[in-house]
């Protein structure tokens, strides 16, 4: 079993980490780890950490509260609150305490938590440690200055985490271990000694559908960090695969096309309209210096000449004024926000997440975006991702508009038609078929970036005539 690792390890380092993916139990590993320190050692102190007050409530102290509320020794021996356990015998100098400190505390505040604790016999234990600062790590370091070699005073440190940041804590350990012993907790199938709380087909199921090499699946399937150098969604690579993709009509028109609208925020950017059915992108529109009402009659234009079925609209900021402005027209539109929950909202920190990664998907997996649109092209392999708390998040507008010179509009409009599962078309031989009539062209000369009948989608297409 796993849990024998940790286990012998604790009793052999001084500084332990375990380091595993979402779900495998670390936080009761971490539990028992306290309750052996503080029942086998006179005059022992444990102090419990987590990333912040509520988290450690949660998580790693309602786990030494279940134990300890179903082991009679413990509680003839100890009294148990909230905030600290303490031995009958000396209340005062033997005990285990929660350290908490409020979200988002700085990590000076976070290495406060530790400073001054000095022991016999002490130990930190740190449930999800990758999100602390260097300073607590330094602090808590502290613990081990009294450690002598006869054994008089004893001390250890048991950090254990997700392997989400590279660039935390627990990132440097695994890379640089030094003298610290690291045990690696994860799901992997074809692991004799995996968890057996990650279920087996659920980890088979995620390395078929995105590769042992993902991040997704390094992190929560084999409790790896993600390289540091594939922090980006989409590559030149994956681009140039798509832009050459050349679809016929019957390979994605039994999609339901959708309309997705970003809506200029300042007056720099752009309201970009964008078609999308089934693995078929384009065509698209640019607007600028627009009011909400001329963006929702363009909305509603477009929806005419496409035939779209659904319309996503960036809610944030202006955005509202388009949504409202649709629904009395009775358009059946579906307003997003960026911060709101995703769907899959075990993997993503927010919406926009889930949708920019959907897209990013979509396009390995053999969706096609026009030749046409070099600024779409550029968007798209502009973002970049991190981990935050074992959920994807990807880096805010502002930053990637900096970094730019200009607002990622193309592409964010592109991802809002990823905002629900696709779905199959309510007429899948409409407007597809009707279009390859009047044209009198065969299904064989099709092409995609053409504009409806005979129109080019570049300088014909009334969709993307600014004068229409």
């Amino acid at each position: 079993m796993w849990q024998e690792d940790p286990l012998n390890a604790v009793t052999q380092a001084n500084r332990i980490a375990l380091l595993g993916s979402k779900g495998v139990g670390k936080s009761f590993i971490d539990a028992c780890i306290g309750w052996w320190w503080l029942f086998t050692r006179k005059n022992a102190q444990v102090i419990c950490t987590s990333k912040d007050a509520d988290n450690l409530r949660d998580g790693l102290w309602k786990e030494i509260g279940s134990i300890y509320g179903r082991t009679p020794l413990l509680k003839h021996l100890f009294t148990f609150n909230t905030e600290r356990i303490s031995a009958k015998e000396n209340p005062v100098d033997w005990f285990m305490v929660a350290r908490g400190w409020r979200k988002h505390a700085d990590p000076v505040e976070q290495a406060q938590a530790l400073a001054g604790k000095h022991g016999p016999a002490m130990m930190w234990l740190g449930d999800e440690a990758g999100s602390y600062g260097e300073a607590i790590v330094t602090s808590g370091s502290a613990m081990l200055a009294n450690i002598t070699p006869d054994g008089g005073n004893e001390g250890k440190i048991v950090l254990s985490g997700n392997t989400t940041d590279p660039a935390g804590p627990l990132g440097g350990i695994a890379r640089t271990p030094a003298s610290w012993h690291v045990v690696t907790i994860n799901g992997d199938p074809d692991n004799p000694k995996r968890s057996p709380r990650v279920s087996v087909e659920w980890a088979r199921e995620e390395i078929r559908k995105h590769g042992r090499t993902n991040p997704w699946v390094k992190v929560s399937v084999f409790g790896e960090f993600p390289d540091v150098g594939f922090m980006n969604l989409i590559g030149p690579g994956d681009i140039a695969a798509s832009k050459i993709r050349n679809y016929l009509p019957e390979q994605y028109q039994f999609s339901q096309k959708r309309l997705g609208v970003d809506v200029a925020r300042f007056g720099d950017d752009a309201t970009v309209i964008y078609v999308r059915q089934g693995l078929h992108a384009g065509p698209f529109l640019e607007l600028r210096g627009c009011d909400t009402q001329t963006v929702a009659d363009r909305v509603m234009l477009a929806i005419q000449r496409t035939k779209a079925e659904l319309v996503f609209v960036d809610e944030t900021g202006l955005g509202a004024g388009v949504v409202d402005a649709l629904r009395r027209h009775r358009i059946r539109v579906i307003g997003v926000q960026s911060a709101e929950r995703a769907i899959e909202h075990e993997k993503f920190h927010n919406k926009r997440a889930e949708t920019q990664w959907l897209m990013s998907q979509w396009i390995k997996d053999g969706g096609q975006v026009p030749t046409e649109d070099p600024i779409l092209h550029e968007d798209l392999m502009a973002p970049t991702y991190q981990f935050k708390n074992g959920k994807m998040l990807i880096e805010g507008k502002d930053q990637i508009k900096a970094r730019l010179g200009r607002s990622p509009d193309h592409s964010d409009a592109l991802a809002l038609t990823f905002a629900t599962v696709d779905q199959p078309a309510s007429d899948p031989f409409g407007t597809g078929v009707v279009a390859l009539r009047k044209s009198g062209r065969k299904a064989s000369d099709f092409d995609p970036h053409a504009g409806f009948g005979e129109e080019s989608q570049n300088d014909h297409n009334p969709f993307l005539r600014n004068d229409v």
